[in-house]
């Protein structure tokens, strides 16, 4: 059935259209204290979190150890959404995987991040990232539940 194509395809269009949308107000780094963060950003950031893993985590500050593994779990569903349109091609048990996978990333990235990212002002792009995840986790379940053919599978 096409819905669920459409919908998987559709939210990995909607992940890189907030990847040019501003996510949140910088508090420094590699922009300006004040300026908005752009998506690109934000997706090297959660990746470079790996780096601050390790290296060795700030466990002096338990709070802000316990941000930067959010943030690299963030990271690894990044990657995997980049990667969603090659789920198209799963069948069977890997495409239930990739269901739930895809089910836990999108709440995941809906609470967590919000958690991750309470020190900054969110913006608009943050939210579309967030819808990015739903709709293609809807798009799976939907792949799923009807099958190629339209059949439901049993």
């Amino acid at each position: 059935m096409q819905s669920g194509r459409g919908l998987l395809i559709t939210g990995w269009a909607i992940f890189v259209l907030s990847l040019f949308l501003p996510v949140n107000v910088s508090n420094g780094g590699l922009t300006d204290p004040g300026q908005p963060h752009v998506g690109f950003i934000h997706v090297f950031y959660s990746f470079l979190a790996w780096a601050v893993i390790f290296e060795g985590l700030p466990w002096n500050d338990a709070s802000q150890a316990y941000d930067i593994i959010g943030h690299a779990v963030i990271g690894l569903f990044n990657l995997l959404m980049l990667l969603a349109l090659t789920l198209l091609l799963l069948r069977g048990r890997w495409l239930l995987w990739a269901q739930r996978l895809m089910a836990f990333g999108a709440l995941y990235v809906c609470t967590v991040g919000f958690v991750v990212m309470r020190h900054f002002e969110l913006l608009l792009g943050f939210f579309v990232w967030c819808l990015s995840f739903l709709v293609a986790a809807v798009g799976l379940y939907y792949l799923r539940a009807h099958g190629d053919n339209g059949n439901t599978l049993r």
